[in-house]
């Protein structure tokens, strides 16, 4: 037979809520962090896309292209502010744009400067 003390009951209760109250915190800041992440990595990637197939294309039409996936993925309306350079030798072309996005959960408000800047040779 095991003996059991009473100051030892509800210890594996408590621990358990503990538990679950850090993992919902991690979640619940995760989930808000992890979207700005998210647009960052998404827009960065369309905008590689576009530099891949600038060749083909004209500077208008990419900025075009871009200005709509940023309101597609979401992203601030700061974000469609392209800067598009073309350089004749060797030939090549940059884009790239500015924007902040605002963290604003409990105990945390801080706005972060994301600035996403593409290279590509053509």
């Amino acid at each position: 037979m095991v003996a059991t003390s009473r100051r030892t009951r509800g210890v594996s209760t408590l621990g358990c809520l503990v538990s679950l109250v850090l993992t919902f915190v991690v979640l619940y800041y995760g989930n808000r962090v992890g979207r700005i992440w998210w647009r960052y990595l998404e827009l960065k990637d369309r905008m590689g896309q576009a530099a891949r197939f600038a060749g083909s294309h004209t500077d208008p039409d990419i900025l075009r292209q871009l200005q709509g996936d940023v309101a597609e993925i979401g992203a601030p309306a700061e974000a469609a502010k392209f800067r598009i350079v073309r350089i004749e030798v060797p030939r090549a072309i940059t884009i790239e744009t500015e924007y902040s996005e605002l963290i604003d959960v409990p105990l945390i408000r801080r706005t972060i400067r994301l600035k996403l800047s593409v290279n590509q040779r053509l």
